[in-house]
C-alpha cells in the first residue's frame, strides 16, 4: 500500500471514530462549573462568576491572609498624601518618553464641558483626574487632595458647569484594579 492511502484510511477511521463517540450536550443542560479554585497553599477560593466582581483579584492580592486590611491601605493613602504636599513647592519636572510605547494608562472616564468644548476631563484608573482648556495640548491634575487615587466615572452637573462629580474606585478587572472611597 502507498503511504497516502494509509494516512487516508486513518484519517477516515478516526473521523468515523469521533462522529461514534461523540455526544453533544443538550442545549437545555446546564454545564457546571467549578464553584471553587483549588489552591496549593490555603483555603479553596471562590471562583468567577460565582464570585462578585473583582472578588477574584481581591482573593488574589490578599493571600495568604485572605483579607486587605482598610486600615493599612488608607494608611498607605495618607503617607502618600504626606508626600505629596511635602513635594508641593518642587514641582517643576520636564518629562522624557523612556518608552515602552505600546502600553498605556487605563482611563475609565471622559468628560467634555458642554458650552466649553475645548475644556476635557479625563478620569484615569491610577491616577486621578486631569483637565486640559486646550483641546489636549496641556493637562493639570486637578484632583490632588484626595486621599484615593482611582477614578471610575466622571460627570459635569448640568446645573453648573463648575461642579464635576467623581466616582472613585475602578470597575475594570485587570490585575492592578483599585478600590475607591465614594463620590467626590
Amino acid at each position: 500500500m502507498k503511504p497516502r492511502f494509509i494516512v487516508f484510511i486513518i484519517i477516515v477511521m478516526l473521523i468515523v471514530v469521533g462522529t461514534l463517540l461523540y455526544k453533544p450536550v443538550p442545549k437545555h443542560k446546564k454545564i457546571s462549573h467549578p464553584e471553587f479554585i483549588e489552591t496549593p497553599h490555603g483555603e479553596k477560593i471562590k471562583k468567577e462568576p460565582k464570585a462578585l466582581p473583582n472578588e477574584w483579584f481581591g482573593y488574589q492580592r490578599a493571600y495568604p491572609y485572605h483579607e486587605i486590611k482598610h486600615e493599612y491601605y488608607l494608611e498607605g493613602l495618607q503617607q502618600a498624601a504626606e508626600l505629596h504636599a511635602q513635594t508641593r513647592g518642587n514641582r517643576e519636572y520636564s518629562w522624557e518618553l523612556a518608552g515602552p510605547i505600546n502600553v498605556g494608562g487605563r482611563i475609565t472616564d471622559l468628560a467634555i464641558h458642554p458650552s466649553n468644548p475645548e475644556t476635557w476631563y479625563v478620569g484615569a484608573a491610577s491616577g486621578g483626574i486631569y483637565k486640559t482648556t486646550d483641546e489636549g495640548i496641556n493637562w493639570e491634575n486637578i484632583f490632588t487632595e484626595a486621599p484615593v487615587i482611582s477614578i471610575g466615572d466622571l460627570a459635569i452637573d448640568p446645573n453648573n458647569e463648575d461642579i464635576i462629580y467623581a466616582g472613585t474606585g475602578e470597575a475594570n478587572s485587570s490585575s492592578f484594579s483599585f478600590i475607591g472611597n465614594g463620590m467626590y
